[in-house]
């Protein structure tokens, strides 16, 4: 790691305000960073300097990019993904100052990677598009994504991942006469969930290719192909 690397490190762990963050260098260095406050006790393993590049012009966005990119390891992704998400989201996180920020993401554009503004479907294209893997490390096997029925409290993710999509079906009142037309397929859960317990015909769409490789699969493994079909557009 260079000293840009090492002073942007300084910098993005000197802002963690809970929790704590342990960061092993590639040459076997330590580093602790511990806000004193309780919360996602995290470490991560870097394979050099690329991942702290990525934080201070990126945000949370560049560490999905460095998990893809094997710029690291963690032996506890989950809670490094939640100090990610305490602190690099932009409603969260500190700025570096800005003659250091500016000297980051020209650094970074030098290295080939442009950090060029991009707009919010762009944005959604690259964030599901980072891969399947990547999402399978965190999510439960249905892959469904935002907010879970824990009901009763001990419920697995995987069980209240599927009571949320018996519950839509539900209000949605969905019988084999129906017709569901789903903007955001997701990885296709609930397309699935719908045809499989309900009958019903379903639409759905996505801007993901990533995604939609994934959905297919999985409408395919289910013999859901006459009932579901797939669109890739926005």
């Amino acid at each position: 790691m260079n000293a840009l690397d090492r002073r942007l490190l300084e910098l993005i762990g000197g802002r963690i305000r809970l929790g704590s963050l342990e960061v092993r260098m590639p040459d076997g260095r330590r580093r602790v960073f511990d806000s004193g406050v309780p919360g996602p006790n995290a470490r991560v393993d870097l394979h050099d300097g690329r991942l702290i590049r990525r934080l201070a012009t990126l945000g949370a966005i560049g560490l999905a990019d460095g998990w893809v990119a094997g710029d690291f390891d963690s032996p506890d992704l989950a809670a490094l993904i939640e100090l990610g998400a305490r602190h690099l989201e932009p409603e969260h996180r500190s700025r570096v100052p800005a003659p250091v920020e500016r000297t980051a993401k020209w650094a970074w554009r030098t290295a080939g990677r442009a950090a060029a503004p991009r707009g919010p479907l762009s944005n959604t294209v690259q964030h599901y598009d980072l891969g399947n893997d990547f999402f399978a490390a965190w999510l439960d096997p249905t892959m469904t994504y935002s907010a879970a029925i824990f009901d009763p409290p001990d419920t697995t993710l995987e069980q209240a991942s599927l009571k949320k999509l018996d519950r839509l079906c539900d209000l949605l009142e969905l019988g084999p006469s129906d017709r569901l037309l789903e903007l955001g397929t997701g990885w296709g859960s609930m397309a699935i969930r719908a045809a499989s317990t309900r009958g019903c015909r379903v639409t759905t769409t996505t801007i993901s290719r990533e995604q939609a490789r994934f959905a297919r699969e999985q409408i395919r493994s289910a013999g859901l192909e006459g009932r579901i079909e797939l669109l890739e557009r926005s």
